[in-house]
């Protein structure tokens, strides 16, 4: 895509190379679910937009006989050098007017930025804290002023720039209202006059920012982020006839993966039961009255999801009594009528609907087990009383959901982590929809990153795993109030850092995550 000229580079109508399109579908999943979560095919979209762009500048350049005598022309469109292996110099460039750096030349240069942000995964090595500060209101600036594709381009490179260094990214989720960043993509979600795919994406940025942002802060502040949600999806739905879903099909999916990722957040607040029930009680129908296989996928995900964080108040010395049946566990439940769910659950792995291709019946199925395998686990309080009581069982149950992966994530060559419970994976997907083919990348170098997909934190496991990722209690302020102290000695951070990363690995092997 872009051809290198000494110390600058400069657009030419190269095809993209197959590893620059390549993004949130790529193969880092080995043999998973997460293959199986439709991202919008955001990375092939940018891809052919790209292609596009290329190929209209060479039949211009053909049209007017392919060169030019007049100096200034040559400094115009596509023939304008650039930067492009800076990431400050980038951001500098598109600050220029439209005038100086044309739509296309924008659409090419973001596409550029994202791909050298994702390669980095520790931005705040290269920044010193007021020049990554300076850069990101302007990013945010740019953003502001996207139109159409660049749009979809600027919020994926935003997302991923304030991720990537999250400590140092404060000023943009702030109390000043004119700098949130959620708060301005909130209005851009519902805005009617986007595309559905434009806020598909949007949808996506808020929920990983939200994600990040919040993670480690008790869930304080969120709640009403899920509402949002919430109130969004169930616009959609009971507005809309069900021969009409299929156009927003893009929207759902990517909402009920958002709650779903907010609930992780969640998992300690007092309130936890009652908001799964409620969101469980008004979206249920997603699953059970619709034979729609994107939408059935991620709505049995989320009730796997709630099922496994969902409070039960189980004890360790529990016994389990003849009054303890599936009846009465029905009022210990997130969903008050659990035997509809299973049932549904078994029609979803028997369909045989004529409409699927044999490859989307199998992926179904696989989601449908799993879920399946999780409820089931989860509605019987023995099996959870053994599972709290770190005992094994001779119950297929509890074996099947303790040997239950959901998918492998590519580290190296020869490492892969392994997600073994859905909290893990809601989180997961988000971060992947952010850092695409990336995400190997930030996961192996980037602790902070590293530690977001961990398991449920009230669990024995995720304490520990949790406890190797944060480095301990030394470490304490770095990691619990991140958006108020900042540590701005380079060695010591990345001592700190190369520390986490050792303990983190430590910490995965020995629960059998690094295969």
């Amino acid at each position: 895509m872009f051809k290198q000229n000494q110390s600058h580079y400069k657009i030419t109508s190269k095809q993209p190379s197959r590893s620059a399109s390549r993004g949130p579908n790529a193969d880092d999943d080995l043999d998973g679910l997460l293959s199986d979560v439709n991202f919008g095919n955001l990375d092939e979209l940018i891809s052919l937009r790209l292609s596009t762009l290329l190929n209209d500048d060479d039949d211009a350049k053909s049209s007017s006989g392919g060169t030019t005598n007049n100096t200034s022309d040559q400094a115009k469109g596509s023939t304008i050098k650039f930067k492009l292996n800076s990431i400050p110099e980038i951001i500098k460039t598109l600050q220029k007017s439209r005038n100086e750096v044309s739509s296309q030349d924008r659409e090419l240069l973001l596409n550029q930025l994202y791909y050298l942000i994702i390669k980095k995964p520790n931005l705040d090595q290269e920044y010193d804290d007021v020049d990554y500060e300076t850069d990101l209101i302007n990013l945010y600036k740019i953003l502001q002023s996207s139109k159409s594709n660049e749009l979809i381009l600027a919020i994926r490179a935003i997302t991923a720039f304030i991720i990537t260094n999250i400590d140092n990214a404060g000023i943009l989720y702030s109390e000043d209202k004119s700098l949130s960043i959620l708060d301005y993509l909130e209005k851009k979600i519902i805005d009617l006059n986007l595309s559905i795919s434009t806020r598909q994406y949007l949808i996506y940025s808020y929920t990983a920012l939200t994600l990040v942002i919040f993670d480690g802060s008790g869930g304080y502040g969120v709640e009403s982020s899920l509402d949002f949600l919430l109130e969004t999806l169930l616009g959609i739905t009971n507005n809309t006839a069900s021969n009409d879903l299929q156009s927003n099909i893009p929207i759902i999916s990517s909402i009920i993966y958002g709650l779903g990722s907010l609930l992780t957040l969640l998992s300690e607040n007092a309130n936890l039961n009652e908001i799964i029930e409620n969101l469980l009680q008004s979206s249920s129908n997603l699953l059970t009255d619709y034979d729609i296989l994107e939408i059935n996928k991620p709505m049995s995900m989320l009730f796997g999801l709630c099922y496994e964080i969902f409070d039960y108040n189980d004890s360790i010395g529990d016994k389990i009594d003849d009054d303890d049946d599936d009846e009465s566990e029905q009022y210990n439940s997130p969903y008050d009528n659990t035997y509809e769910i299973k049932t549904r659950l078994e029609e979803l792995i028997k369909s045989n609907t004529k409409k699927l291709s044999k490859k989307d019946k199998k992926e179904g199925r696989s989601v449908f087990r799993d879920v399946q395998t999780t409820i089931n686990f989860y509605s019987n309080k023995e099996s959870r009383l053994l599972k709290l009581s770190s005992k094994k069982s001779d119950q297929d149950d509890y074996q099947i959901q303790d040997e239950l992966v959901l998918s492998h994530l590519k580290l190296s060559k020869s490492r892969s982590l392994a997600i073994k419970s859905w909290f893990a994976f809601f989180r997961l997907i988000q971060l992947k929809w952010v850092f695409g083919s990336g995400l190997h990348n930030q996961l192996a170098n980037n602790s902070r990153i590293g530690s977001i997909i961990r398991d449920k934190p009230n669990n024995d496991y995720a304490n520990k795993f949790n406890d190797e990722l944060s480095g301990g209690d030394d470490d304490g302020e770095y990691w619990n109030d991140s958006r108020t102290n900042k540590l701005t000695h380079k060695k010591l951070d990345q001592a700190i850092d190369h520390r986490r990363k050792v303990k983190m690995n430590v910490g995965l092997e020995q629960q059998g995550m690094l295969d």
